[in-house]
């Protein structure tokens, strides 16, 4: 009875635990049952505005120790109204997001009562009119994005729909170490006020139709480690202030209207460069950064391959579209010891691949094509990339290899290693398989079919044990040959040897699975017997047993 009485008595507490998310006499919901009058002023107030249900609401709140909201994140939820003023109460709220809802109305001037607030993010969401000035209040907030999905904007609803210009309070957010304005249909120009914010990690302006040119002011950025500027018409040339930008590691500028030179050449810590579809002129400079990608698309630079390229040892990927470059492919190209993919489409070059090119290998991805003033040539790929012997290159570079597939832009350690481990296992273990189905299938005949399962079990456990080491090692050699190959694909093992490690390898392989067959069949044979034998037998008795009951 006392067991009873006690389960009731949980079930109570956790249905009033259940229903406690209701609104309750003094608290709208329960996880923040002792916040001050103000903040459930404002969680009442907002709930109302929201127009949305209770649980999911409760659920978007977090509350230290139950007293203080702290974090307000709705995701996806079912929204139907508009984001109220007394957000402004929420004095202890550090955290704001949302995301994906079809919120209505304009974002709240008192947002810029948030003195707590450290992260602001508004992605995917309904709002209209323009950023509030006041939001350069927020002296604590190091976390700033106003977006769209760009990928979405044709297909989504609740989209930011937020006009004017970018305020130039955002200056005054000088902890603010993440930027991201996409999709948006502000204008205006780039504020010269983001240069005051001197602790901003990543400034991403993206899809938003801003004009004017880039501030000299950026340049003030020198903790900048991420600059993305894409799809914003903005016009003139990259200020020489960036070279001041000693942290940046990542350059991403894509469909502007840059129609000025090229990048500063001093920018130390440059790892990543991508450019694409600009006007911009000029030639390709050696930059004097440790670049990593080194990307160029659909630009007007004229001149030539600059052969000290190759000075930038820790290159990794070179593509090169759509420029106006002449010349030769440069022979120092060899030189970069980690480049793994090069790419050389649409360019004005003549002449044919250096044989040089054949020490690269790390090579993973190699590209030529649209390079109608390369002559025909034949040339032979190095071993390590294993796309064929000999390939024969047209003018279209279409190339026409003895491996079954194209030769460019396909990983260049091409799996024909691979192939034909696979090939030589399927070979052989068909064989193989064949003769063992034959010798099951001859047994079937002799043993009844619920042993038929049985049968290789007890094959394996009739063969010694020099049989069953010969058979395991069939088995790991197939397995080393098909991981060799595969070692031999990525680069990892030395040129020298190869063929005859694989060979001695493929042939150990091949010499044992047929001792393991062979074996396996003799004693398959002699079990067989066997049980020719016990079935005589069986029928002898059988027969002695008939006529003695027929007497």
């Amino acid at each position: 009875k006392k067991a009873r009485m006690k389960v009731w008595g949980l079930l109570i507490i956790m249905l009033s635990v259940a229903s406690s998310e209701i609104l309750e006499d003094d608290h709208l919901c329960v996880r923040c049952d002792l916040i001050s009058e103000s903040d459930e002023q404002a969680l009442v107030a907002i709930y109302n505005a929201l127009q949305m249900d209770l649980s999911p609401f409760c659920h978007s709140l977090t509350c230290i120790n139950y007293r203080n909201v702290t974090a307000l994140s709705l995701d996806r939820a079912h929204v139907k109204g508009t984001l109220a003023t007394e957000i402004g109460l929420l004095t202890s709220l550090r955290s704001l997001v949302l995301r994906s809802i079809n919120i209505t109305g304009t974002i709240p001037t008192e947002i810029g009562q948030l003195s707590s607030l450290s992260k602001l993010q508004f992605l995917q969401v309904g709002f209209t009119g323009v950023i509030p000035t006041e939001i350069g209040s927020l002296k604590n907030v190091t976390y700033l994005m106003i977006a769209n999905e760009e990928y979405y904007l044709p297909f989504a609803d609740n989209i930011i729909n937020i006009t004017g210009t970018i305020p130039t309070e955002l200056g005054k957010l000088t902890a603010l170490q993440f930027l991201s304005i996409r999709g948006t249909t502000l204008s205006g120009t780039i504020p010269t006020e983001l240069g005051n914010i001197t602790e901003l990690l990543q400034l991403a302006l993206t899809n938003t139709p801003l004009t004017g040119t880039l501030p000299l002011e950026l340049g003030n950025l020198t903790n900048l480690l991420d600059l993305q500027l894409n799809f914003l018409d903005v016009v003139g040339a990259v200020p020489l202030e960036f070279e001041k930008l000693s942290q940046l590691q990542s350059i991403y500028f894509q469909a502007l209207k840059l129609n000025g030179a090229f990048l500063p050449r001093k920018m130390a810590s440059l790892n990543s460069l991508i450019l694409g579809n600009m006007p911009m002129i000029g030639t390709i400079p050696v930059l004097q950064s440790p670049l990593a990608g080194f990307i160029l698309t659909n630009l007007e630079l004229t001149g030539t391959l600059p052969a000290t390229l190759s000075e930038i040892t820790s290159l990794v990927r070179i593509e090169l579209t759509g420029l106006d470059i002449t010349g030769t492919l440069p022979s120092e190209y060899a030189r970069l010891p980690q480049l793994s993919d090069l790419s050389i489409t649409a360019l004005d070059l003549s002449g044919t691949i250096p044989t040089e090119y054949g020490q690269l290998n790390k090579l993973k991805y190699f590209e030529l094509k649209g390079l109608p003033e390369m002559t025909a040539s034949c040339w032979t790929f190095p071993d390590t990339w294993r796309v064929g012997d000999t390939c024969s290159i047209s003018l279209s570079f279409e190339c026409q290899c003895n491996a079954p597939s194209q030769c460019f832009r396909l990983p260049c350690h091409y799996p024909q290693m691979y192939l034909r481990g696979w090939i030589l296992f399927a070979i052989t273990s068909s064989i193989i398989c064949s003769l063992y189905l034959v010798v099951l299938i001859v047994a079937c005949f002799h043993m009844p079919l619920r042993f038929f399962w049985h049968f290789p079990i007890q094959v394996w456990r009739e063969i010694n044990i020099f049989s069953k080491l010969i058979c395991i090692s069939a088995l790991l050699s197939y397995l080393v040959v098909v991981i060799l190959m595969g070692l031999i694909n990525a680069g990892h093992v030395p040129m020298f040897g190869q063929e005859i490690v694989l060979t001695v390898m493929e042939g150990f392989a091949i010499l044992t699975a047929i001792y393991a067959t062979t074996r396996t069949i003799m004693v398959a044979k002699r079990l067989d017997s066997e049980l020719v034998s016990m079935k005589n037998v069986v029928n002898v008795e059988a027969h002695v047993d008939y006529n003695s009951a027929a007497r």
